[in-house]
């Protein structure tokens, strides 16, 4: 009988690491199928193919593998405390959506405007089913920083094509057709990528309040560097937001190294005078533009101010009923009745009730008590400059990454606390 217990003990742990490393598996193999998308998306492009959805054709692949991998392992997922949740919030947005295209008024040609926007309703489901498929692996700080160190490698062979780009003026690699400064690498989407370097430099940045090692400082140096050749402006605003989180709350003007890093950006600065000037002038040469014809709002949102007062005064305005103010009633298709502004777009899709399901998804994601302040920059950065990008509540690349280092802060954030806990007691026994 002893014997018996002993086996069934020692087995458990094992059949339960089999799962965690299959989920690293299906999370890695996820990230690299995005990838091959994302390039061969852009090659296409790039040579005018006729058909060029690759990275649609990569999602729907890695949804298939997600269903299957689900199926075979349905008891397990059903043990699971986040089950329940995230199948309701699915259930829920799926049901809205369908409420939101019947409320639509009679002008809209149904069902064919419901199936055009399925692809977008996939889309924002991507983060509650990412949250369903892998909450298991939260807990396992081994797989989460492996994870995370692949996106990273796969996103420093980008930035190696980004500084290629740069440095011998290569079109293919460019962030925008025309004169505009801008350098995006083999990734085919600047919201994308500017979601990539604001995590990854808020990673480092994050890793840096703790403990400054060399290798950390020069990658949180790079980042930077590299994600000014972006060009988009979501990046220099984010820049400013965090240079105003480390002067003012995390006091930063009080230590000697902030000093030593102004004055190497100011000599490099000066050594590249006429290359930074140039760039600038291209980066800013169409906001200006933009400012004088259509004002100050417009320049800064790149038209999407624009975009949004067409949807509400052309779409919204004719198209709605009461219902829909509640539920959404997206008509996503050709980019026409779009802000490209996240939380905008969201609840043009899901109206109200969809704003409260993602509050309640990111409430169940991160605990604001335990993880402070930094996460509540985190998610208010995040915030700010999906207001000028709409890549961050519905493109599954950048959801895998945003989940990831969810779970990476949070066992970061409960392990200095037990620490805490642990030397406090010491000192008081």
């Amino acid at each position: 009988m002893l014997d018996i217990l002993k086996k069934t003990i020692s087995t458990k742990p094992k059949l339960k690491r089999t799962f965690q490393s299959s989920l690293f598996i299906l999370y890695s193999t996820a990230i690299g199928i995005f990838f091959l998308g994302d390039i061969f998306r852009k090659i296409a492009i790039y040579f005018e193919c006729e058909f060029t959805r690759y990275s649609t054709i990569s999602k729907v692949v890695v949804l298939i593998l997600y269903f299957l991998f689900f199926i075979f392992n349905f008891k397990r997922y059903t043990e699971e405390e986040h089950f329940t949740k995230m199948i309701t919030a699915i259930t829920i947005l799926t049901c809205t959506f369908i409420i939101g295209q019947i409320s639509l008024s009679d002008s809209i040609s149904q069902p064919l405007n419901f199936f055009l926007n399925i692809e977008y309703l996939v889309k924002y489901l991507y983060l509650p089913v990412t949250i369903l498929m892998f909450s298991s692996l939260k807990n396992e700080i081994k797989y989460v920083k492996k994870i995370i160190f692949f996106i990273e490698f796969i996103f420093i062979i980008n930035l190696i094509f980004i500084l290629i780009g740069f440095c011998f003026d290569i079109n293919v690699f460019s962030t925008y057709v025309g004169d505009r400064f801008g350098y995006i690498g083999i990734f085919s989407r600047s919201g994308q990528t500017s979601f990539f370097f604001i995590m990854f430099i808020l990673f480092y940045y994050r890793l840096l309040m703790d403990r400054l090692t060399k290798t950390n400082i020069f990658k949180f140096m790079f980042f930077i560097a590299v994600s000014l050749l972006l060009g988009t402006k979501r990046i220099y605003i984010f820049l400013v937001l965090l240079s105003l989180y480390y002067f003012f709350i995390q006091k930063g003007f009080r230590n000697l190294i902030t000093y030593k890093f102004l004055i190497i950006a100011i000599l490099v600065g000066i050594c590249f005078k006429q290359n930074v000037i140039d760039s600038f002038n291209k980066i800013f040469l169409v906001s200006q533009k933009i400012y004088y014809n259509n004002g100050f709002i417009s320049s800064l949102t790149s038209y999407r101010s624009d975009l949004f007062y067409n949807t509400f005064s052309q779409f919204v305005k004719n198209n709605w009923t009461f219902k829909n103010y509640i539920f959404g009633g997206p008509s996503f298709q050709n980019y026409i009745f779009i802000t490209g502004m996240d939380f905008f777009d969201l609840y043009l899709f899901f109206g109200l009730t969809g704003m409260v399901v993602f509050l309640k998804i990111f409430n169940f994601l991160v605990d604001f008590k335990v993880q402070g302040n930094f996460m509540l920059f985190y998610f208010s950065t995040l915030a700010i400059t999906s207001f000028f990008s709409s890549a961050f509540l519905y493109d599954p690349y950048v959801n895998l990454l945003f989940v990831i280092m969810i779970w990476y802060y949070s066992h970061h954030e409960k392990n200095k606390s037990t620490n805490t806990i642990k030397q406090t007691k010491k000192i008081e026994h």
